[in-house]
């Protein structure tokens, strides 16, 4: 009894959590919830044995949080899941007001319930679901000057803080520098980072279309450029990366220029001209699938062939 007990069944629950993990990492599809949620279990043991244990708390949260991701947007239980991890991670901070997983981890779980918020509209919810989570992120850096992983995750706050609308219905201040100064930095720490440097590619497309729209072709070209490098390289590094649901989310950053943009620039090596069948199209289609019927409806062959030919593709832009 006591903490050695609970630390025996933490240890547990962490191996059916990262296995879960690594499942869907690696495509496969069996079982994951199951696996979560006996993973759950554990840590609920764990707690049983000793309600002091800040990790147990922290990494129940954690499986929460996960078991929230893989529900369809718009199920009531995902939000409940959600709910249920910060308060989680609310007790393991209660234990442990400077344990920077914790903040961390807390910080990302509020970022994915406000990005499933979102449809509901409710703006004013999403902001502070948004807010909470850089707060959250920013102590867990200031207790971890390196902590890589909660570098990119608080980078893909500013990225999704600038698609909010300000009171009066326009949008707010983009935050696309701060953005990718957190991403830069989560790949300064880590240069094999693959998931970052997608993110960050991400960010330098939506800047490369908000200077197109406000005229700035120099500008957004250089921001294509830097797209174009940052997709390569991800790719390069980890293909599988591009077939998380996660990432899956980020399919429109493969659109390529719009044709007025390529028109102006033909001096630049273009993609596909018939985006209809493109793969760029493909995948963007591919991350829509996922994000409205859920991940176990996409063919793993279907995205392998789509990352082919975007592999190809890319390769082509200079």
């Amino acid at each position: 009894m006591g903490r050695k007990a609970a630390i025996a069944k933490a240890r547990e629950g962490e191996s059916f959590r990262l296995l879960a993990r690594y499942n869907q990492d690696e495509f496969i599809k069996d079982n994951i919830d199951s696996l979560l949620e006996r993973a759950g279990r554990y840590f609920e043991e764990a707690i049983q044995e000793d309600d002091s244990y800040a990790w147990a708390w922290s990494h129940w949260g954690a499986t929460l949080s996960y078991r929230g991701g893989t529900l369809k947007r718009l199920n009531d239980q995902k939000f409940e899941y959600y709910q249920q991890a910060d308060e989680k991670f609310d007790q393991a901070l209660q234990q442990n007001p400077n344990y920077a997983w914790a903040l961390a981890h807390r910080g990302e779980n509020n970022t994915w319930w406000a990005i499933a918020e979102r449809p509901r509209n409710d703006q004013q919810k999403v902001k502070i679901l948004l807010s909470n989570a850089k707060t959250y992120l920013d102590k867990a850096i200031d207790l971890d000057p390196n902590y890589t992983w909660a570098f990119a995750r608080r980078g893909s706050v500013y990225r999704f803080l600038g698609h909010l609308k300000g009171e009066d219905g326009t949008p707010e201040q983009p935050n696309y520098d701060e953005a990718i100064k957190d991403f830069s930095r989560a790949i300064e720490l880590n240069n094999k980072y693959a998931w970052a440097i997608a993110f960050r590619a991400a960010i330098h497309r939506q800047k490369a279309r908000a200077l197109e729209i406000n005229g700035n072709q120099a500008g957004a070209l250089e921001q294509w450029k830097l797209t174009y490098l940052d997709l390569e390289k991800s790719l390069k590094t980890y293909l599988n990366v591009f077939k998380r649901p996660i990432v899956l989310d980020i399919g429109e950053v493969f659109l390529p220029p719009s044709a007025s943009f390529l028109a102006a620039n033909l001096s630049q090596p273009t993609l596909t001209a018939n985006l209809n069948l493109s793969p760029s199209e493909m995948y963007a289609k591919l991350a829509q699938r996922v994000y409205e019927e859920g991940y176990d409806k996409v063919n793993p062959e279907e995205i392998n062939q789509v990352l082919t030919a975007i592999a190809e593709e890319w390769a082509r832009v200079d």
